[in-house]
């Protein structure tokens, strides 16, 4: 089974070494820019979980969080933050707004085949 994921980041680099390292996984990758069409693009590719960076130039990534929890569409898809934003202040605010892991940035490309590859298969991924 192939999975959707949606990754919501603006730099150029960080999209390609997230697709660099979940080349062999089974999984069909979704590229935005600009999070404030996060909650649109989820609407219209379905993802299997989403991927949000917290700092983005044109919108707040908590604000994007809590936006796509709140859609009855869209706001059981597993999100997994993955962000240069590391202070425990930020992680206090993502769990508040409802990420269902975190990852700083710089990343391992093996931990987060493994992150990913364990939230696609959670249970709430199966009822997405």
């Amino acid at each position: 089974m192939t999975a959707a994921i949606l990754v919501c980041e603006d730099d150029p680099i960080h999209r390609e070494l997230i697709r660099a390292s979940l080349a062999r996984g089974p999984y069909t990758i979704y590229e935005i820019e600009d999070g404030r069409h996060l909650v649109e693009a989820a609407k219209s590719t379905r993802p299997d979980l989403v991927m949000l960076d917290l700092r983005m130039p044109e919108a707040d990534g908590i604000e994007l969080l809590a936006a796509l929890r709140s859609d009855p569409e869209v706001g059981d898809v597993p999100v997994l933050v993955l962000t240069g934003a590391v202070r425990q202040t930020d992680r206090d605010a993502a769990d508040r707004a409802g990420a269902d892991l975190f990852l700083a940035k710089p990343f391992s490309p093996r931990e987060l085949a493994r992150t990913v590859d364990s939230l696609v298969a959670s249970p709430r991924a199966d009822a997405a």
